[in-house]
């Protein structure tokens, strides 16, 4: 989705005290990709009840005959009455399960106001860090919202990204009066890779997974805005270490249980082999990866990307296999489509041991 969320810290680790419990800031990788069924645009979640969905539809018109037909019709089937939740479906595409808020409610600043019509509105946040929001104007827009200057760091990426062919364009990115701010960028055409009928030909997703990640690995990364993302990552390990929060399951749930002074020591020992000599999405996972019937459509969430070291994106595509496929089963054919020669296993716990502090 592009819905994109804040930027580092990626999520607020667990503290010393409950080791077994993280905080979700930053929505879809962190606790809600590792601990449930992820929550987003592309993949909403199941009714609640059946017995109580009420669908209407209305029409909304294009400007751009190249994003849509000149009108499509988006149906709004309610799936919980009592909390006013919908399931939005946008050109025949599931788009979210959000609330749907009157416009009036929220200080848009005025040059976010022409992507807005005057129904169609639905909050999508997932993160108390940022508000997402949905307009279903024109062929779609996502609208977020954070602290004053969160959002530079991914509103660059994400243009920078798009300027290779890779994601969404951004369509406004400011800060306003009252020190918000603010991005907005149209919908990617498409359904995020936990969609189900992604995740029922799972030996095709994990290939497919694999060569688009080996594709993005291959790019010239001249002119990335963000030359330093290996720096920062190992930086931001370090300063949680240091303030007591982790998350030993990246670690242990692989490589057996471990200290977290030993998971740390893992950490430190081969870090100095880590390149920043590829540019990288930073958090390489399904729900990040947009297919438009098994056709690669964009990334989205682009707030980790930069130059960094290859295994961080390897690292997460294995993991991301793991959780949604519920085995590992898929592992070997992912690294077999990669390219095993590309992949060292000793950087790859490296990693892992890292993302507990991450």
């Amino acid at each position: 989705m592009n819905n994109l969320h804040h930027p580092n810290p990626k999520r607020k680790p667990t503290t010393q005290k409950h080791p077994k419990t993280t905080e979700n800031t930053s929505n879809h990788r962190r606790v809600e990709n590792r601990r449930k069924h992820p929550t987003n645009p592309h993949q909403p979640t199941p009714p609640h009840n059946p017995h109580h969905q009420k669908t209407t539809t209305t029409s909304v018109s294009h400007h751009d005959p190249e994003l849509a037909p000149p009108t499509v019709a988006i149906t709004i089937s309610t799936i919980d009455l009592n909390q006013a939740a919908f399931l939005v479906i946008h050109n025949g595409q599931a788009i979210m399960r959000r609330t749907a808020i009157d416009p009036r409610t929220v200080a848009f600043p005025a040059s976010v106001r022409p992507y807005i019509n005057d129904h169609g509105l639905f909050d999508s946040s997932s993160s108390p860090e940022a508000r997402v929001y949905y307009s279903a104007k024109d062929a779609g827009y996502f609208i977020k919202t954070a602290a004053a200057n969160t959002l530079r760091h991914e509103a660059e990426l994400t243009a920078y990204f798009h300027g290779k062919g890779l994601s969404a364009p951004v369509l406004r990115y400011c800060t306003d009066e009252s020190g918000h701010d603010w991005m907005v960028t149209p919908r990617i055409p498409g359904e995020d890779c936990v969609t189900s009928r992604y995740l029922h030909e799972p030996a095709r997703l994990a290939v497919l997974l694999a060569h688009r990640l080996w594709a993005l690995h291959e790019l010239d990364f001249t002119g990335c805005p963000d030359r330093n993302r290996l720096r920062d990552y190992l930086a931001t390990a370090a300063r949680n270490h240091a303030a007591g929060h982790w998350d030993v399951s990246f670690y242990t749930e692989l490589y057996g249980e471990a200290s977290v002074d030993g998971i740390y020591a893992v950490a430190c020992g081969n870090r100095s082999l880590l390149r920043a000599d590829t540019l990288v999405h930073g958090d390489y996972c399904l729900p990040n990866v947009i297919l438009n019937d098994w056709r690669f459509s964009g990334f989205v969430d682009m707030d980790c990307a930069g130059v960094s070291d290859r295994h961080v994106d390897v690292f997460w595509a294995l993991w991301t296999l793991r959780f949604n496929l519920h085995t590992d089963a898929y592992r070997e054919v992912f690294l077999d489509a990669y390219g095993r020669d590309l992949v060292d296993e000793d950087l790859l716990r490296t990693i892992a041991a890292i993302e507990v502090f991450g």
